[in-house]
């Protein structure tokens, strides 16, 4: 399915544009899709939960999300983690 735009109507109140009904219903569309295509069909992300050994294993990326089990927060991977120009895990707070 392609994206589903809402028609808005030339003007405010002219009565072109679509219903509320049938404006919901494209945006409702339009989530599922996405929300399919990520792997998302519950509607909940969950992170992947990890412990620290298994962090440490893992061939991280710029922007990959965890749950570390050791410490009990989650981290992030992140291009500057550490304000020092090198890529590392830094907690979220």
């Amino acid at each position: 399915m392609t994206k589903q735009s809402i028609n808005i109507g030339a003007t405010a109140n002219d009565k072109t544009g679509d219903s509320l009904r049938a404006a919901f219903n494209k945006v409702n569309q339009n989530f599922t899709e996405l929300y399919t295509s990520l792997g998302l069909e519950t509607n909940v992300f969950k992170p992947p939960v990890l412990t620290q050994v298994e962090i440490a294993a893992l061939t991280p990326q710029v922007g990959m999300l965890v749950y570390n089990s050791t410490t009990g927060k989650f981290q992030g991977y992140a291009a500057d983690a550490n304000n020092d120009s090198t890529a590392g895990w830094a907690d979220l707070h």
